[in-house]
C-alpha cells in the first residue's frame, strides 16, 4: 500500500450516522500506487460508514466503521482501491485554534508575575526602618521578583514545548505511523490513539472496512475537514 493524505468533506457523528451513509475524503498530495496508477491531488476517495454504534444510556462505548472503496480522478475516470486508515487528525482549523487558545492562556500567568513584582517592590518601598533591614527587604524581594519571574518564565517555556509536541509531535507521529503501515502493506490491526482526543482507532481483521473509530463514553464524532492517511492500493 501507498500512503495519501486527505481531508474528509462531511462531518460523521455516531448519533446520527447510518451504515450505507457515503464519506469523501479528498486527498491533499498525488499519489502513485504500486502498479503505476496515478491518483492526482485533489482525487475524491470515497466509501462509506460499514457499522455503527451510538453512545447512550445502557451503551457507554460507540464505534463507527469506515470503508474507502473507489477513487474518483479528475475527469470522471472511476477507479477500485483496497484502503486503510493509517492515522486520523482534527482539521487544520482546529489545530491552529487549539494552538492559539494555548498561546492566550500563555500570557495571563506572565502578566500576573510581573504584577506580583510590583506588588512586591511597592512592600519595599513602604517599610521604613534602619537601612540593614531596608536593604534585607529589597534583597529578599528582588528574589522573591527574580524567583517568581523565573518559576514562570520556565513554566512557559514547558508549557510552550508541551503545546508544541502535542500537535506537531502528534501530526508528525500519525503521518509517520501513516507511512510505515502503509509501506508495509500490513498496517497495525491493534488499537492506538488518533490525535482527537477520546477517539481511538482500530484495524478490521476481516478487511470489510478501512478502520474501526471507537470512543468511551461519548459517540464518534469527526468534523468536515479531519485529517486522515490512508494506506492505498488499486484493487484487482
Amino acid at each position: 500500500m501507498r500512503p495519501v493524505t486527505g481531508e474528509l468533506e462531511n462531518k460523521l457523528d455516531a448519533k446520527t450516522a447510518k451504515a450505507g451513509d457515503p464519506v469523501v475524503l479528498k486527498t491533499r498530495e498525488k499519489m502513485k500506487t504500486a502498479d503505476g496508477t496515478v491518483i492526482p491531488k485533489g482525487s475524491r476517495l470515497v466509501g462509506h460508514v460499514t457499522q455503527v454504534e451510538a453512545h447512550e444510556k445502557g451503551h457507554a462505548a460507540s464505534q463507527m466503521g469506515l470503508a474507502f472503496d473507489r477513487a474518483e480522478l479528475k475527469g470522471g475516470q472511476t477507479m477500485p482501491i483496497h484502503s486503510m486508515i493509517e492515522s486520523v487528525q482534527p482539521s487544520a482549523s482546529a489545530m491552529s485554534a487549539a494552538s492559539m487558545a494555548d498561546e492566550g492562556a500563555l500570557g495571563a500567568p506572565m502578566g500576573g508575575a510581573v504584577g506580583g513584582g510590583g506588588m512586591a517592590s511597592g512592600r519595599v518601598g513602604g517599610g521604613g526602618g534602619l537601612v540593614g533591614g531596608a536593604a534585607g527587604g529589597v534583597s529578599s524581594a528582588t528574589g522573591r521578583v527574580g524567583s517568581d519571574l523565573g518559576a514562570t518564565g520556565g513554566g512557559a517555556l514547558r508549557s510552550t514545548g508541551n503545546v508544541g509536541g502535542n500537535l506537531g509531535g502528534e501530526a508528525t507521529g500519525g503521518l509517520g505511523r501513516g507511512v510505515n503501515g502503509a509501506a508495509s502493506g500490513t498496517g497495525g490491526l491493534g488499537t492506538r490513539a488518533t490525535g482527537i482526543p477520546g477517539i481511538m482507532l482500530n484495524g478490521d481483521a476481516s478487511g470489510s472496512a478501512s478502520g474501526m473509530l471507537t470512543a468511551a463514553n461519548k459517540n464518534v464524532h469527526l468534523d468536515s475537514g479531519t485529517q486522515m492517511v490512508l494506506g492505498v492500493t488499486a484493487a484487482r
